[in-house]
């Protein structure tokens, strides 16, 4: 993929899924989603939550897998749990994301185990 479209992908995706939706309103993936919504996002949204899978939220079904979408996904946003990033990252890359943010911490600025995962995510995404 060129820089360009990968930028394009990123500014227009046409499809989002938010792994880590959540319908609790105190939660970050509720708020990820909510704002999607809001925001008229004209692509398809796709909330992932593997404790809430055949739920809605927002009228749209929670699946439990991102590799459960039956279309192509742009972005995957993540609203997880640090430690789990990695596997679903490599769910992801099975799914042919083309692209991902991640809303975590506890990576380099805890120390080592948090630098070790951190390496760890990189040499995943060096795959995307």
């Amino acid at each position: 993929m060129h820089d360009k479209s990968i930028i394009d992908t990123f500014l227009h995706p046409k499809s989002v899924a938010v792994i880590g939706a959540s319908k609790n309103q105190m939660k970050g993936g509720y708020r990820i989603m909510k704002n999607l919504v809001s925001n008229n996002f004209h692509g398809n949204i796709y909330p992932i939550n593997p404790n809430s899978s055949g739920e809605e939220l927002f009228g749209l079904k929670i699946r439990n897998n991102i590799k459960d979408i039956e279309g192509d996904v742009d972005i995957a946003v993540f609203y997880v749990p640090n430690h789990l990033i990695p596997d679903l990252l490599e769910d992801c890359i099975e799914k042919k994301v083309k692209g991902a943010i991640i809303e975590a911490s506890g990576f380099e600025e805890i120390g080592v185990e948090g630098q070790e995962l951190k390496e760890k995510i990189v040499e995943i995404t060096d795959n995307f």
